[in-house]
């Protein structure tokens, strides 16, 4: 996978969580939403971060 994808799909599941925890009903999982929400969040910002150091470009996603 290269990483324009891999960021792109990192992006969409944080969005996903994002959308899983406002439409949380049982609060017993609000904790593990959150934990996952967070660990996806660090994975995008790590990818963002090797994207700049290569200069990648993308419609989508602009890394100066």
């Amino acid at each position: 996978m290269d990483l324009l994808q891999e960021i792109n799909e990192t992006k969409q599941e944080w969005l996903n969580m994002q959308n899983v925890y406002n439409e949380l009903q049982d609060p017993r999982l609000i904790d593990a939403v959150i934990y996952r929400m967070n660990a996806v969040e660090r994975k995008y910002e790590y990818l963002l971060q090797l994207a700049k150091a290569e200069h990648l470009v993308n419609r989508e996603i602009f890394v100066r």
